[in-house]
């Protein structure tokens, strides 16, 4: 009896390790000697009020805007290091805005970008070592060449088991619609939990829920009267959506999002905006 005891308690850390369940990586870095093509859709509703009396006070802002966007992504082969090159091709721009009815630029810009190829260095993980545009460089070259990493930065490599969730740390730069000296730039996380894995033509199919969670701050003369202090404008996002990513190819498949940012200065500026983002990918 003793022994089939001491023979039964022996088996049961190795019971308990077979028991564990899979964990599987999501990476969508890009991985060598493929090509994937992407459509983005980003819908924007964006205004701001001011409670202040002042003669320069930041008048009220209202904007609405709606971009389309596809890109083929094509990577080489990798070199003895593991590193290889890619091009970022953008096939196509579709922008229509405003800003207090006022028809905005931004769509003229964009498509200056159209046919245009962004060279890539990938570094062995797949992580952006450098991007580059051959030739002559649009004005809008400056905003995308910051989009791309910051993109990639939504969707963080993890491991985790169906059912798990990981929470992983964010730092990014991103320009917003706001008064203020430039682009701010916060440290905000993001939340994702495997709910299934499914197949799809032979590749693993990885099914998620996210949540975007961020905080931005920034200091400064957001209304420049005579004798007005400098205002600190924070915003809060949050942001919930769904997310499948191809498994075996890094890449993808399609993504949802719809975040909300509210926000403010004080009485110098109060803000609220609604951003829902689409994105798909096929190879």
């Amino acid at each position: 009896m003793k022994l089939w005891i001491g023979a039964g308690l022996a088996c049961c850390p190795i019971a308990l390790v077979l028991a564990q369940p899979e964990k599987i990586t999501l990476s969508t870095l890009p991985k060598p000697a493929q090509t994937v093509h992407y459509r983005m859709t980003t819908e924007t509703t964006f205004e701001t009020t001011s409670d202040s009396t002042a003669p320069d006070a930041i008048p009220p802002m209202q904007m609405v805007a709606k971009m389309t966007m596809a890109l083929t992504q094509t990577t080489g082969t990798a070199d003895a290091d593991g590193r290889f090159q890619g091009e970022t091709a953008y096939d196509d721009f579709a922008f229509e805005g405003s800003m207090n009815g006022t028809p905005l630029p931004a769509g003229n810009l964009l498509k200056d970008l159209i046919g245009k190829k962004l060279v890539v260095s990938y570094g062995p993980d797949g992580q952006i070592l450098d991007v580059h545009l051959p030739g002559d460089t649009p004005p809008a070259f400056a905003m995308v060449r910051q989009m791309l990493p910051d993109m990639m930065k939504l969707y963080p490599v993890v491991s985790l088991a169906v059912g798990e969730t990981v929470t992983t740390p964010l730092e990014m730069t991103m320009p917003l619609p706001a008064p203020g000296p430039g682009p701010m730039k916060t440290t905000a996380q993001v939340r994702t939990r495997l709910v299934s894995v499914d197949t799809d033509g032979g590749d693993r199919i990885a099914h998620c829920e996210q949540v975007h969670e961020a905080i931005y701050s920034i200091s400064g003369d957001l209304a420049p009267a005579k004798g007005s202090p400098d205002e600190t404008l924070t915003i809060k996002m949050n942001g919930t959506g769904s997310l499948a990513i191809n498994i075996d190819r890094h890449f993808v498949k399609r993504s949802e999002m719809q975040t909300t940012f509210d926000g403010g200065a004080g009485a110098v500026l109060r803000l609220h905006g609604v951003m829902k983002m689409t994105m798909t990918g096929t190879y």
